[in-house]
């Protein structure tokens, strides 16, 4: 197993995608509201670059 933040292209293209179908899914049973998402995931070198959590 890839130690974190060494996850293959294809793998995060599956798990967006996977990710996609879920909060579409959630977004239909909350009657076609929006969903905003106000965080999200950055690779190793750009959360360095913008100052982010070391961990």
């Amino acid at each position: 197993m890839p130690s974190p933040g060494k996850i293959g292209a294809a793998t995060v293209k599956e798990n967006v995608r996977r990710l996609m179908d879920e909060l579409e899914a959630l977004r239909l049973k909350a009657g076609g509201r929006a969903i905003t998402i106000s965080s999200g995931f950055r690779g190793i070198a750009h959360n360095r670059a913008a100052g982010g959590a070391s961990s």
